[in-house]
């Protein structure tokens, strides 16, 4: 990639088998935390990625308070925006817990229950 002038680059991993213990966070932790790839955020979202509705939807975030000060400022922007959305700290992390315990700024969405209880 870096004879094409590329020298980011930005990857999403998806995964399944939580429910059967998070074998596949498991798996790609073990198999990429210790390599020369740099990660810099981790985030999960256990009970549905559904819109915010109320401020009773939240970031759970696991890291250090300089990135979490970034997570906020986006928060901001995004309540800025009619997104309603706070942050609090947790050690609530599911399938990025072992990025979470190496020292990756981690979120956990947890939406609000408006959405559950309707549904």
């Amino acid at each position: 990639m870096s004879e094409k002038g590329l020298c980011r680059t930005i990857r999403a991993v998806f995964w399944t088998a939580e429910e059967q213990g998070t074998l596949g966070a498991r798996y790609y932790c073990a198999n990429h935390l210790n390599t020369d790839e740099r990660f810099v955020f981790a985030s999960e979202s256990d009970q549905g990625a559904f819109r915010p509705r109320n401020f009773n939807s939240i970031l759970r975030y696991q890291g250090d308070e300089k990135h979490k000060r970034k997570i906020e400022e986006i928060v901001d922007i995004l309540n800025g925006n009619g997104v309603p959305l706070r942050v609090v700290n947790s050690r609530d992390q599911v399938d990025v817990a072992c990025f979470a315990n190496a020292g990756i700024p981690s979120v956990n969405y947890e939406p609000d229950r408006v959405r559950l209880i309707l549904s």
